[in-house]
C-alpha cells in the first residue's frame, strides 16, 4: 500500500466502461460518453469545480455506482474541500465502504485541520485493515501531541522491531520548507531523544540520537537535537 499514490491512482482509474452499463434509471449512454469526456478534461485542466459537478451528476443518474463516490472524494482532498470529505466519507461509511484509501483521505483531512482527537481514530482503523510503518509513525506522533506517551512509545516500538524501519522512508520537513527522505527507525529515535528531552533525562536523549545518526547519518533534525544537547 502507497499512500502518497492512492489519491490519484482514483482519479485516473474512472473509465468508460462504468458509464455505459445500462439500467432502467440511466439516462442514455450518450450522456454518460459525454460526461467522462468533460470529467477527463476537467481533471486535465485541474478544474475541480467542473469534475465535481460532473460527478455528482453521475451520481444523480446511477446511485447505484458508488465507486464514482470514491473519486469525488479524491477531488474533494484534492479541493482541500474539508467538510465535503467528512460528509462523503460518514456516507460511505454508513454504506459500508470501509477501505485504507478512505479512511486514510479522512484522517489526513482531519491531520491538516489539526483535529488530533478526530485524527487518531482514522490511522487506528487503518492499521487494523494493514499495519503499516506510516500508520504507527502518525498515530505515534498524535499520540506523543496529545500527551499519551505510553500509547506513544509503543507503537514506536513496534516501528523499531520491524525489519523494514531501516530501509523503508519518510519524508521529514526541517527549516525553509525544505524535507529529507529519512529511514522510520532514524525518525524514531528521532523521537524517542525529544521525549527523552521532555523528561529532562539528556543523557538517553543523546543516545537516542546518536542511534538516529547511525542509521541516516545525514539526518539534519537528529544533527540539530544533538548539537542543541552539546551548548
Amino acid at each position: 500500500m502507497i499512500f502518497r499514490d492512492i489519491i490519484l491512482i482514483w482519479c485516473v482509474l474512472l473509465t468508460t466502461a462504468t458509464f455505459a452499463q445500462k439500467n432502467s434509471k440511466s439516462q442514455s449512454p450518450l450522456l454518460f460518453d459525454f460526461a467522462i469526456q468533460k470529467y477527463h478534461n476537467s481533471l486535465k485542466y485541474l478544474d475541480y469545480p467542473t469534475a465535481i459537478n460532473t460527478l455528482q451528476e453521475v451520481l444523480v443518474l446511477s446511485p447505484e455506482k458508488i465507486n464514482f463516490k470514491d473519486s469525488l472524494l479524491a477531488i474533494y482532498f484534492n479541493a482541500c474541500h474539508s467538510k465535503s470529505v467528512v460528509l462523503l466519507v460518514q456516507e460511505m461509511e454508513a454504506e459500508g465502504n470501509n477501505n485504507t484509501a478512505t479512511f486514510e483521505v479522512l484522517a489526513r483531512t482531519f491531520q491538516n485541520a489539526g483535529m488530533l482527537k478526530k485524527d487518531l481514530p482514522y490511522f487506528e482503523k487503518l492499521n487494523l485493515l494493514e499495519e503499516h510503518l506510516y500508520c504507527l509513525y502518525q498515530m505515534a506522533t498524535i499520540q506523543f501531541n496529545l500527551s499519551r506517551v505510553q500509547e506513544c512509545s509503543e507503537n514506536l516500538s513496534k516501528i523499531i522491531q520491524n525489519p523494514k524501519s531501516k530501509s523503508q522512508t519518510m519524508e521529514m520537513s526541517y527549516e525553509k520548507q525544505e524535507s529529507q527522505q529519512i529511514p522510520y527507525a532514524a525518525a524514531v529515535f528521532n523521537a524517542l531523544g525529544v521525549m527523552a528531552l521532555q523528561l529532562k533525562e539528556s543523557v538517553q536523549a543523546t543516545e537516542n540520537f546518536k542511534q538516529a545518526l547511525l542509521i541516516s547519518p545525514n539526518f539534519l533534525l537528529a544533527k540539530n537535537n544533538l548539537s542543541v544537547l552539546k551548548k
